[in-house]
């Protein structure tokens, strides 16, 4: 299956602000991987891709039965 390829991008977000609230300005996120399933029209996995291999069982789901659900608000 040929398909566009997809580029991430890593990005660092700037620091020295604060909350007017109080809260703590210290504030962290993060992604620890990537875990991309293909399922075909009748719901069958076709491919799986990860980072990591141990991200497999936290990739949890299955496909909607319409299929994509790229354009649902």
């Amino acid at each position: 299956m040929d398909t566009n390829e997809i580029v991430l991008h890593k990005e660092e977000l700037a620091g020295g602000f604060y909350y007017i609230g109080g809260n703590k300005n210290r504030q962290a996120d993060g992604m620890g991987g990537l875990v991309v399933r293909v399922f075909d029209k009748s719901g069958r996995e076709v491919h799986k891709f990860a980072t990591k291999d141990d991200l497999f069982p936290a990739a949890v789901g299955k496909p909607s039965a319409n299929g994509s659900n790229a354009n649902k608000p």
